[in-house]
């Protein structure tokens, strides 16, 4: 247990499971890494300042596709499909726990901010003096225009401390 008017560091890390929402959506996972600073009010009541580093692969859905006709001798035309496949985020939240002998509650806020996408860019291209479609496909990291960059999330969790400096969470966002 924390004595009251402490600070405390504290390290995050985590997993979760994305359901799939709804028909486009597919289901993922998340990891969560980071750290932080805690402050205890008193022995049953906690704030808590945490940063760190958030991945998500899958459980969204968002593809760009453009066309790029080329005049020549003859005409070629590339289609072009970009989708994403992991999200990557920094993140800053702002908590509050309340414990009770060794179970916690807690509740957070945040911002998180996504730097960057790595998916698959698929190019198609037909000539109209070949017969057939080429097809190209290359995992990259893919430009986030049209993803929204700035988020703000929330979450609640119910914890256990198993050992004076270990504590098992479980919530939802």
């Amino acid at each position: 247990a924390t004595r009251a008017n402490s600070f405390y560091l504290f390290v995050l890390l985590g997993t979760g499971l994305i359901l799939a929402s709804q028909p486009d959506f597919t289901s993922g996972w998340k990891l969560r890494a980071g750290g932080g600073l805690g402050y205890s009010i008193d022995p049953k009541f906690q704030m808590t300042l945490a940063a760190g580093y958030l991945m998500q692969h899958g459980g969204f859905d968002f593809q760009r596709t453009s066309t790029v006709n080329t005049p020549g001798f003859g005409v070629r035309s590339n289609l072009n499909t970009l989708t994403p496949k992991t999200l990557h985020f920094v993140y800053t939240r702002v908590g509050a726990q309340y414990r009770m002998h060794r179970h916690l509650i807690a509740a957070h806020g945040g911002i998180q901010y996504l730097y960057g996408a790595f998916g698959n860019i698929v190019t198609q291209t037909e000539d109209e003096l070949v017969t057939g479609v080429a097809e190209t496909s290359i995992d990259t990291w893919v430009k986030i225009d049209g993803l929204r960059t700035l988020l703000w999330t929330g979450d609640i969790a119910y914890g256990y401390q198993m050992t004076p400096r270990l504590s098992i969470m479980a919530g939802t966002d």
